[in-house]
């Protein structure tokens, strides 16, 4: 268990109990940061890829048909 979910899971407890009087959204808070952080990642990650993609097509470009084979 990480520390968002442990945070999540505290928080939960705390209201159940009625320790804190927060919304339920500020309650379950910890999950909204958890997949911004993913979306982001992912997000980075297809962009980092599409460029890569682009740029190795542009690489290969350069070359002849007889000459592919001597790249990895």
């Amino acid at each position: 268990m990480g520390f968002l979910e442990a945070l999540l899971l505290s928080f939960i407890i705390l209201k159940l109990v009625g320790a804190i009087t927060w919304a339920w959204w500020l309650v379950l808070s910890p999950i909204y940061f958890d997949v911004i952080v993913y979306l982001l990642v992912f997000t980075v990650g297809i962009r980092w890829w599409r460029r890569h993609k682009q740029d190795r097509a542009e690489f290969l470009a350069d070359f002849d048909e007889d000459e592919r084979w001597l790249l990895p």
